[in-house]
């Protein structure tokens, strides 16, 4: 994966939602998919406005560093 544009969380977070509807549910590494999807989920949840209408910090260089190792996990050989 080429560098990511860390201005755009959502469209990162898209990338992988797609990467990850291409691995099968019977797959050895769904697992890693299921983990994807979770990290995927929290941050979107952190991209909502806080209670008190106040910015939520998102640490998105930490998030797309953790796809990233999980995409690399995914995609090795079984």
């Amino acid at each position: 994966m080429t560098e990511p544009d860390l201005n755009n969380l959502r469209l990162i977070l898209d990338e992988y939602e797609r990467f990850t509807g291409t691995i099968s549910s019977t797959a050895p590494n769904a697992g890693v998919a299921a983990e994807i999807r979770a990290v995927i989920a929290d941050a979107r949840n952190g991209l909502h406005p806080s209670a008190d209408s106040t910015a939520n910090f998102v640490d998105v260089r930490r998030i797309v560093e953790r796809l990233e190792a999980l995409r690399e996990e995914a995609e090795k050989p079984s």
